[in-house]
């Protein structure tokens, strides 16, 4: 997938058809600290922001980094959604670049695929943890 020439990216048909079914037009794209950026359906950012919120004074870093960059946007038509400036920048996205969206649960993450991949072997260059090892799958 790609960033257009306007800082938009669409989202794929198997993210669309589930914020679909859960009437959810509204998203919230906010800064993550691994350099990606979380896209979040507005039912979803409510219940994080407000644990971002309750952190104590200690984390005022980084309740300015989730909730000051925080960005509510809708789906257009075309079900794309803007990615302000400073977003794109935190995430090393280019207008007209490419781009990887990943669903993790709660949230997608939106990473430029270069990071991603160095995130990942850098991740699949160390020990598992042992709660990955025992888990079945």
């Amino acid at each position: 997938m790609s960033i257009d020439e306007k800082g938009r990216v669409a989202v794929p048909a198997r993210y669309r058809a589930s914020l679909k079914e859960a009437g959810v037009a509204d998203l919230v794209i906010t800064k993550h600290p691994e350099g990606c950026l979380m896209i979040f359906p507005l039912p979803n950012w409510l219940p994080f922001r407000e644990r971002i919120q309750a952190l104590p004074a200690e984390a005022q870093g980084w309740k300015r980094m989730f909730l000051g960059f925080a960005s509510e946007v809708s789906l257009d038509s075309a079900a794309r959604v803007m990615v302000d400036a400073p977003l794109r920048l935190h995430a090393a996205l280019d207008k007209g670049g490419e781009a990887l969206l990943l669903g993790v649960g709660s949230h997608l993450e939106l990473w430029q695929p270069v990071r991603y991949e160095a995130k990942e072997q850098a991740l699949l260059s160390q020990p598992m943890p042992e709660s990955i090892r025992q888990f079945s799958y």
